[in-house]
């Protein structure tokens, strides 16, 4: 195969940087999306760049099937499609139904996502993460921490954070 052309490079650099992140634990039982305690940051970037989001998420679930979003204000973005009943998602997890009472399992859930804010410079704009109980109501997802979380050797805790960097 023969290529021909020319091979050009944009570069940019790296204007500011704000992140937050979470060391302790939190739960949810709602099937309802709601804000992950301490898990929302904010940058005030120029008009024209754009903003690199890193999230790594450590979480854990018991019975049934979590779900994690982000979102730039109120906005969920970086989403799959959903057509029919299925829910547009960053991160799903499986409980321990799921994984034959591995009650002692803690997901890691990386992603990165280039995004396009739209701000006009003197406005902040706020990163958040949400979560839901995707599968009923009632049972429970856990933010740095398995299911079972006992206070032994083969259990652990994480971290979760999100890294903003706005790119010029």
């Amino acid at each position: 195969v023969t290529v021909s052309g020319t091979l050009t490079a944009t570069t940019g650099k790296i204007l500011q940087v704000a992140a937050v992140s979470k060391t302790d634990t939190t739960s949810t039982d709602s099937g309802d999306w709601t804000d992950i305690s301490g898990m929302s940051v904010s940058m005030t970037p120029a008009s024209g760049t754009k903003i690199l989001v890193n999230v790594n998420v450590n979480w854990g679930a018991d019975v049934r099937w979590g779900m994690i979003r982000l979102l730039r204000d109120s906005t969920a973005i970086a989403i799959g499609d959903s057509p029919g009943n299925r829910v547009n998602v960053l991160f799903q997890c499986a409980g321990t139904d799921a994984l034959s009472n591995n009650e002692e399992t803690m997901f890691n859930n990386s992603f990165m996502h280039l995004d396009t804010h739209g701000a006009n410079g003197s406005t902040a704009v706020t990163y958040k993460l949400q979560w839901a109980v995707s599968y009923s109501s009632g049972n429970t997802i856990y933010l740095n921490r398995s299911h079972n979380d006992s206070n032994s050797s083969f259990c652990a805790r994480g971290s979760s954070n999100i890294i903003l960097q706005e790119v010029g």
